[in-house]
């Protein structure tokens, strides 16, 4: 094969562009460039393009795996008899009953099926903060503070579990919900109930 018949195609790669050219032994043949928009966007900072549909596909994958968590549990305690099966009924429960209330009256007494099944879709609602980062961020200072003054007032107060502690504040006073737990509060007061 002869050398001097072949031609050369060379390749410039850049972060936002490709530039090329084709040659002979002899002479250029064509070049150009392809420019394409850069996967930054430069005015809000290094932000990537793809960045806030990353975001809003997490924030729907969380939602759904939630919804699915809820739904899973929601039909175990129907098919272990420990929530009615009838909607109705279902609804009834949920909105008469106290959660909080029989997730510490569950520590000192054995509580009706239907009773002690609230009391644990309940506690599968809320499943506590549990981190999976390998170093702490500002978030994780404020949350491990939140989660140690609940801790501390726990002790204080003498509680075995978060559901007794909750149940005993005052809802007109404090807020029960938006409040930093732990998912070992939870571990816990599951073995307990």
């Amino acid at each position: 094969m002869n050398n001097e018949s072949l031609n050369i195609l060379g390749l410039d790669l850049g972060t936002s562009s490709i530039g090329w050219c084709l040659i002979e032994p002899t002479k250029i043949i064509d070049a150009g460039v392809r420019i394409f928009p850069e996967g930054m966007d430069r005015t809000r900072g290094e932000k990537s393009l793809n960045q806030d549909r990353r975001i809003a596909r997490s924030i729907r994958r969380q939602g759904y795996r939630r919804a699915r968590r809820k739904e899973t549990l929601k039909y175990l305690l129907i098919n272990f008899s420990l929530l009615p099966s009838d909607e109705i009924e279902l609804e009834k429960l949920f909105h008469s009953t106290n959660p909080y209330m029989l997730r510490s009256l569950a520590l000192n007494k054995k509580l009706e099926p239907y009773q002690l099944g609230r009391a644990i879709y309940h506690l599968g609602q809320r499943r506590g903060y549990l981190s999976n980062r390998k170093t702490g961020d500002e978030k994780d200072g404020k949350v491990t503070q939140s989660i140690t003054e609940i801790e501390q007032a726990m002790e204080k107060g003498g509680f075995k579990t978060l559901g007794e502690y909750l149940n005993n504040l005052d809802p007109h006073e404090q807020r029960i919900r938006g409040r930093y737990t732990s998912r070992k509060m939870y571990e816990n007061e599951f073995e307990y109930i």
